[in-house]
């Protein structure tokens, strides 16, 4: 799709990028969690996170450190001999007419590295954990940790500053950052964490964490990225290359504003189609912001007296090996994935007494995790009414786990009553619990549709398909981008919307040969890179 760069090789890259953002997911949704879980009238605990990398990790790996962290863990000499070997490889450098050995470090982008790197690194894991009880996220050397209890944080911390100092590695300082998030709606800002952790704010792409649960666009790297943008597309030398540039830089937008997910909800994708409507208009201030007219003034340059050919928008944004000029619309690849939204209200935040408007834009945005405490308190008092009233006769139509849940007792703890899988028999010593003792619970009783929920903000909104039913014309301009190996849900929002366009401009679909595709240059164009 559109938030995927196809003309990017460097697959490991892009699974780094999605696994930060999983963290930077996961670091909000536990804040969200916790306030929510909060009794009423209680202030909610600040989760404070830190997220960091190592500077140089590759070059800057001691070999001695992790020789001696392999003899620890039991590994025996003869393979430590292999390992050695394979460290001594000699490799030709682009500023040497001969190989030379590397004297530190790990040779990039190889299996074995990975695997001596990560055994650095699991130590790291192992030390933190049982000094501080904190779980390292990592996506390699990211790494990422939060927790509620600020003391453990900051001994976290300092674990890690000691063991890196300790192998000889160094935390990347202009890449670390910190967050107190409390997710509550009137948290202002970046708040960091205490001293001395990172005074900076947790960044990622073009987004910073805030201190209520969400993300901010950095509007002041996004206009250096655009003015860099413009100047770029005022040095393509043809529409294909021009077309190139605009598309990577749609693309690098896309990506690095971050995925939307209902996490964040509707006002990230509406920032993001702000912020985008203000690149091009920085971009192209002679039209008003419009790339169409901008790239259609390109093309006719030169042509005087000449009568401008004919360019509709839908062959502008037609696939390039099906004769349009493949111009990437980023406004409908954030359009496209707005369903999936709207599906997170239906699944989770619909009631008996919420009716949603007819139409969606018309649906209020709901805050994770708040329709759901609503409905498990009323589930709750209608619990502790019958409990009172009809005692423990009102048991039998409730299952093992809402006994747990709801009951506590003085004669067993929570532990030996194991979630309810040993429940002992009820008498008098079971009395029901306040209902902040069961909010506070639960975290360790797995309720279903509480995990459903938190699954569910975990990932990425899903880009969906076009509405049902489509015409016939809609339908035949999908089996064309098939057959041209054009395919995911953006393409078939192009088809939806575009076909129309096109037959009526052309008389047909089928308004391009092949044969005449100079395939050869554009995928010369595409391949070109845009370095950012």
């Amino acid at each position: 799709g559109p938030y995927d760069d196809d003309d990017d090789d460097d697959q490991a890259a892009e699974e780094t990028k999605t696994d930060k953002q999983n963290i930077i997911r996961r670091v909000c949704v536990e804040a969200h969690l916790q306030r929510i879980l909060t009794g009423e009238g209680k202030t909610p605990s600040s989760l404070v996170a830190v997220m960091t990398d190592l500077e140089f990790f590759g070059p800057s790996i001691s070999r001695e450190a992790v020789f001696a962290i392999l003899r620890f863990l039991g590994v025996r000499e003869d393979m430590l001999n292999v390992f050695r070997r394979y460290t001594e490889i000699p490799l030709l450098f682009s500023d040497f007419a001969t190989p030379k050995i590397m004297q530190r470090g790990l040779p990039v982008s190889r299996m074995m590295t990975m695997l001596l790197s990560e055994v650095e690194l699991f130590v790291m894991d192992y030390l933190v954990l049982v000094s501080a009880d904190i779980f390292l996220f990592r996506s390699h050397d990211d790494i990422c940790f939060f927790d509620t209890d600020e003391k453990k944080v900051l001994r976290a911390w300092d674990e890690m500053q000691r063991y890196a100092q300790c192998v000889g590695l160094k935390f990347n300082a202009e890449k670390s950052g910190s967050v107190r998030m409390s997710a509550a709606p009137d948290a202002a800002g970046a708040q960091p964490g205490p001293a001395p952790l990172p005074a900076t704010s947790i960044r990622w792409g073009l987004i910073e964490l805030q201190s209520n649960g969400t993300v901010s666009i950095r509007q002041d790297e996004v206009t250096a990225f655009a003015t860099e943008m413009a100047d770029r597309l005022a040095a393509a030398t043809s529409p294909f290359s021009w077309i190139n540039v605009y598309n990577k830089y749609m693309l690098f937008f896309l990506r690095n504003f971050g995925k939307p997910s209902p996490l964040f909800g509707l006002a990230h994708l509406e920032e993001a189609m702000a912020t985008l409507s203000r690149i091009h208009r920085l971009v192209f201030p002679k039209t008003d912001g419009d790339a169409l007219g901008y790239l259609r003034e390109q093309i006719t340059r030169g042509r005087h007296g000449q009568t401008p050919p004919l360019m509709p928008a839908a062959w502008l944004y037609w696939p390039l090996n099906l004769g349009g000029l493949g111009l990437c619309n980023p406004f409908l690849a954030i359009w496209s994935v707005k369903e999936s939204m709207y599906s997170y209200l239906s699944s989770f935040h619909s009631r008996d007494d919420r009716e949603w408007p007819k139409l969606k834009k018309d649906w209020e945005w709901q805050a994770p995790f708040t329709t759901l405490i609503e409905k498990l308190k009323s589930k709750y008092e209608v619990f502790a009414e019958r409990f009172q009233t009809e005692g423990r006769k009102a048991l039998k139509e409730y299952s093992t786990y809402d006994r747990f849940a709801y009951l506590k007792s003085s004669k067993y703890t929570d532990k030996e009553r194991n979630s309810g899988q040993r429940e002992p028999k009820f008498d008098d010593t079971f009395t029901l619990r306040t209902f902040d003792e069961y909010m506070e619970l639960l975290p360790n009783v797995q309720e279903q549709q509480l995990v459903n929920e938190f699954q569910a903000l975990l990932v990425a909104a899903a880009e969906c398909a076009p509405p049902l039913p489509k015409s016939a014309l809609q339908s035949e301009a999908e089996q064309m981008f098939t057959k041209g190996h054009v395919s995911g849900p953006y393409s078939e929002w192009v088809a939806y919307i575009y076909s129309a366009q096109v037959m009526e401009e052309f008389g047909t679909l089928s308004f391009f040969s092949h044969e005449l595709l100079p395939a050869q240059l554009i995928e010369s164009i595409k391949k070109k890179t845009v370095t950012w």
